[in-house]
């Protein structure tokens, strides 16, 4: 199957994964040249906003701070007012998601394997990345990102809160190793088209690469004579594009006037 026609198919499953869920965001990265593809989750932290108000205006928010944030919610529910009821003041585009211009976030993903295709007894590999994107708004419905990160590729999974591999137990199926990598890639809100807000923001679709520097070996992945490579020679020349597709469903933007 095609990467183009798995990506269209990967979109297909993480959006029906949504029923029932108030808040979940699906991630797929598509088959790298030797594993893949993976299916798993991600965060984001918008931190630092730009708005235009005449002139630039820079507002730094809390993860609370921003409506459209799963922890905003509760404050919105306790409150049973509008988020914001002064339409002047300074902040008010960036937490009310109106007159952006773009804006900075953090993205923790975890990801896991469905194929490992480098190795004869095909263990899953784990991938966990973390981002710092800038993403340009180009007008009410599409965003365009740019980030860079670090990723970290191991046999069993990684916490979520510490980073740390969770279990040492038993021998590794490949030792542990990282990659840097660029992503580009545009965000779509159809519902932005219709509302100017928040709320046009409920649902969003993000499509584009992550390019992993450096590329891949076969002896990344595995680790004699615990393990055995399927092809000892294959390995990737230069970086290796990735296909990637992230699914967001914000819930919590119901619960703000």
């Amino acid at each position: 199957m095609s990467r183009a026609l798995r990506c269209i198919v990967a979109f297909g499953v993480a959006w029906s994964l949504q029923a029932g869920v108030s808040f979940a965001e699906a991630d797929w990265l598509d088959r790298a040249s030797g594993p893949g593809p993976f299916r798993g989750g991600y965060v984001h932290y918008r931190f630092l906003c730009l708005s235009n108000e005449g002139s630039v205006h820079r507002e730094w928010l809390a993860p609370w701070d921003r409506t459209a944030s799963l922890l905003h919610a509760p404050v919105a529910v306790k409150k049973k007012d509008p988020v914001v009821t002064d339409n002047m003041e300074a902040g008010y585009p960036c937490k009310s998601d109106t007159g952006v211009r773009g804006y900075l976030q953090l993205v923790i993903r975890r990801a896991v394997s469905i194929e490992n295709e480098t190795v004869v007894e095909h263990p899953q590999v784990y991938l966990a990345s973390y981002e710092f994107a800038y993403v340009d708004r180009l007008s009410q419905s599409f965003d365009v990102s740019l980030a860079a990160g670090v990723n970290f590729f191991d046999d069993r999974h990684r916490s979520w809160w510490t980073g740390q591999v969770e279990s040492e137990d038993g021998p590794q199926a490949f030792k542990s190793f990282k990659r840097m990598s660029v992503t580009p890639s545009v965000i779509f809100a159809p519902l932005a088209r219709a509302i100017n807000g928040p709320r046009g923001h409920l649902f969003t679709v993000q499509a584009g690469a992550t390019i992993f520097l450096k590329g891949f070996h076969a002896q990344d992945f595995c680790n004699p004579p615990v393990t055995t490579c399927a092809d000892p020679g294959w390995h990737t020349l230069g970086g290796d594009l990735v296909p990637m597709v992230r699914v967001l469903l914000d819930g919590s933007l119901l619960f703000n006037h």
